[in-house]
């Protein structure tokens, strides 16, 4: 509520004021005049006259107004109120002040909306902290090693064991063996073949002419 009707007397002032074209311009001074007291008039009361008006709640009110006669002067007339609103600054509510108010020192919340982490977004981030530790890594042989935790599967990734030549070739024959081997073609090979190049081109190729 922020205007109220409240009446008002205007003591002392002449009769010949008392019409109801007067009087509102009068109380005009103090709010929007509503209504003129029946009993003024019907000048039955001659002590003063009465007026309703609309005032504010926030407003000033004063104790004198002032308007011009019909011979252009300035007249200044007293006001006197039945009973004065009382207002709070606080709850914006009538009957108490600031003083009595009861929210006096309590802060007033406000509501902010905040976003709310599902099931979902937290899987979202626990996968993205696994990708960021799930790094290759090069060996000093020059071979890359992966480690961490598989996304699909959410298991260890095993690293791939590769097997060289060499090590085929021990576990096939052992060397006794292959050095038995060469002796028996070196045994078998005819000196002619060797001059007439018949072993292999390679070799013909780096003997003299």
């Amino acid at each position: 509520m922020k205007m109220l009707p409240i009446w008002i007397k205007l003591p002392g002032l002449n009769v010949k004021y008392w019409g109801e074209k007067s009087l509102y311009k009068i109380a005009g001074g103090v709010g929007r005049a509503m209504k003129v007291d029946q009993a003024t008039l019907n000048r039955d009361k001659l002590m003063f006259a009465k007026v309703l008006v609309e005032v504010k709640l926030d407003q000033v009110f004063p104790t004198t107004v002032h308007f011009v006669n019909e011979n252009d002067i300035t007249m200044t007339q007293p006001v006197e109120y039945d009973w004065l609103p009382v207002g709070c600054t606080i709850c914006k509510g009538i009957g108490h002040d600031d003083t009595q108010c009861k929210h006096k020192g309590k802060q007033r919340m406000k509501k902010v909306w905040m976003p709310i982490t599902t099931a979902a977004t937290a899987a979202q981030e626990v996968i993205a902290l696994v990708d960021v530790d799930s790094r290759a890594t090069t060996s000093d042989d020059g071979f890359k090693q992966t480690s961490g935790v598989s996304r699909q599967r959410g298991q260890l990734l095993r690293p791939i064991v590769t097997r060289n030549t060499i090590q085929a070739l021990s576990d096939d024959h052992s060397v006794d063996e292959i050095s038995s081997e060469m002796g028996d073609v070196d045994g078998t090979t005819k000196a002619g073949e060797l001059e007439s190049g018949t072993l292999g081109k390679g070799l013909a190729s780096l003997m003299p002419n």
